[in-house]
């Protein structure tokens, strides 16, 4: 995706660019704050992935079992749902992201679900 967005200001003049990319400045707060995140989170998975492989069996089903505080949705699925919500704030193109009151707004719907 982001070899086929980018393309597009291939032989484009230096200060079309410039434009462009400036035209999306109020999206990289949120790109990099969701790149951050999600790295994050993957190494908290990976990490929390060989811990629970040392642990007894009993003890992951009771942490598959804890609900979000607020929430009656499992652990996993609302992680699920928010990595999902990241990935999609990272698209390369900034005009697929959310802004920040739609983003709000689905955190919110998948919080409560």
């Amino acid at each position: 995706k982001s070899i086929a967005y980018y393309a597009g200001f291939v032989n484009i003049p230096l200060n079309e660019v410039v434009n462009s990319l400036l035209k999306n400045w109020k999206t990289w707060d949120l790109y990099a704050i969701h790149l951050m995140f999600y790295k994050r989170s993957n190494t908290n998975k990976r990490s929390s992935e060989r811990s629970s492989e040392r642990s007894s069996e009993r003890s992951s089903e009771r942490s598959s079992e804890r609900s979000n505080k607020g929430s009656n949705m499992p652990v996993d699925i609302f992680t699920t749902y928010i990595d999902e919500l990241m990935m999609n704030q990272l698209d390369p193109d900034p005009t697929k992201r959310k802004n920040v009151s739609e983003l709000m707004d689905k955190i919110q719907e998948i919080y409560y679900l």
